[in-house]
C-alpha cells in the first residue's frame, strides 16, 4: 500500500497527542476542529490503523500511537533543521527547552544559562522550573529537551547523565538551643515539599524511617518558602546546603550535625527514544563536562 503522508498531518498528530484533545491542538494549529480531525482522519486511513484511544473529548495514544510518536517527532525537528539550513544559511538559530527541579532552578540555573548563553550566543533558551515528576512527565511529552534533576530518576524510559552531587543539611531555627538528636528530633515539625518532589522523596526515604510514619509535617511547594518556614521558627527541614549554607552562616538557621552524611545526586535527563539534534548533544556535552562541585 502507497502512502502520502504530510507534514501538516504528523504536526496535527504531534498536537493532539501533547495536549490530549482535538479543540487545543486545532488552535495551536490555527486551523478548525474540523479541519485538524480530518487530517487526524486521513493519517490513520493512510496507516491503516487507529492512533488514539478516544473517551469523550480526550485522546490517548495507543500502541500504534506511541510508535508512530518518536519518529514524527524526528521528522519534523529535522524538517524545521533543513529550513533553518536553506532559510538563513548564515545564521542558524537553535531552540531548546531546558526543564529544571526547584533547587537547582533557583541555585543553579542562573549562572548555568549565562554560561550557555555565553558558550552557544545563537542558543534560543526556553527555561521552567517544576517539580522532578512534573518535569518527567514533560519529557515524555516531548515539551522539554533536556532536565536538570535533584534525586535518583528510575523511569526506564528516561536517558540519565550524572551530572553534580548535592548535599543535603538538616537545618533548624537559628535561635534553637537544645541537643537535637534522633529523639529531639522526632518531636520536631517537619517542613517538606509537595508529593512529586524530589527533596520530598529524599525525606520519605533518609529521615522517616528515623522520624516513624507519622510525623508532624507542613507543606510548601518551593525550597525557598521552607527555608523561610524554618527561619520563621516553624520545624526543622532536610534541604540542599546550596539553599541554606548562607543562612546557617549568619546565624538565621542551624544546621543539625549527625553522624550520617546526606546527599543525592544532581543529574541531566532526557527521553531515550527522542531524536536528539547536534545541538542538543553539545549542551548535553557542555553540561555534563562544567564543574562538578554543587557549590558555587
Amino acid at each position: 500500500m502507497t502512502t502520502h503522508l504530510t507534514l501538516r498531518q504528523l504536526q496535527a498528530f504531534l498536537s493532539v497527542a501533547r495536549l490530549g484533545s482535538l479543540t487545543p491542538a486545532a488552535e495551536e494549529q490555527g486551523l478548525s476542529r474540523a479541519a485538524l480531525s480530518q487530517s487526524l482522519q486521513e493519517l490513520e486511513r493512510q496507516l491503516g490503523c487507529t492512533l488514539f484511544d478516544r473517551s469523550g473529548y480526550r485522546l490517548r495514544l495507543n500502541a500504534a500511537g506511541e510508535t508512530l510518536l518518536p519518529m514524527a517527532d524526528e521528522l519534523l525537528t529535522r524538517t524545521r533543521q533543513i529550513e533553518q539550513q536553506f532559510g538563513e544559511p548564515d545564521k542558524l538559530p537553535s531552540k531548546l527547552r531546558l526543564g529544571a527541579s526547584d533547587t537547582i532552578g533557583s541555585y543553579l540555573l542562573p549562572k548555568i544559562v549565562a554560561r550557555l548563553q555565553a558558550h552557544f550566543p545563537d542558543l534560543q533558551l526556553e527555561v521552567g522550573i517544576y517539580n522532578s515528576q512534573t518535569l518527567c512527565g514533560q519529557l515524555q511529552r516531548y515539551e522539554l529537551d533536556l532536565a536538570l534533576i535533584e534525586g535518583e530518576v528510575l523511569d526506564s524510559e528516561l536517558a540519565v547523565t550524572p551530572w553534580r552531587e548535592d548535599e543535603l543539611w538538616i537545618v533548624a531555627p537559628g535561635n534553637s538551643a537544645s541537643p537535637m538528636d534522633w529523639p529531639a528530633l522526632r518531636q520536631q515539625r517537619w517542613i517538606v515539599r509537595e508529593a512529586g518532589s524530589s527533596s520530598r522523596v529524599q525525606f520519605e526515604q533518609l529521615l522517616l524511617p528515623q522520624l516513624g510514619d507519622t510525623p508532624n509535617t507542613l507543606i510548601f511547594n518551593t525550597t525557598e518558602a521552607i527555608v523561610q518556614a524554618v527561619c520563621a521558627g516553624l520545624g526543622c527541614a532536610l534541604l540542599s546546603s546550596l539553599a541554606v549554607s548562607k543562612r546557617v552562616e549568619d546565624g538565621a538557621l542551624r544546621r543539625v550535625t549527625l553522624p550520617q552524611q546526606l546527599s543525592r545526586p544532581m543529574t541531566i535527563v532526557r527521553l531515550k527514544n527522542r531524536y536528539i539534534t547536534p545541538r542538543t548533544t553539545q549542551v548535553l556535552q557542555w553540561l555534563a563536562g562544567q564543574e562538578s562541585s554543587p557549590q558555587e
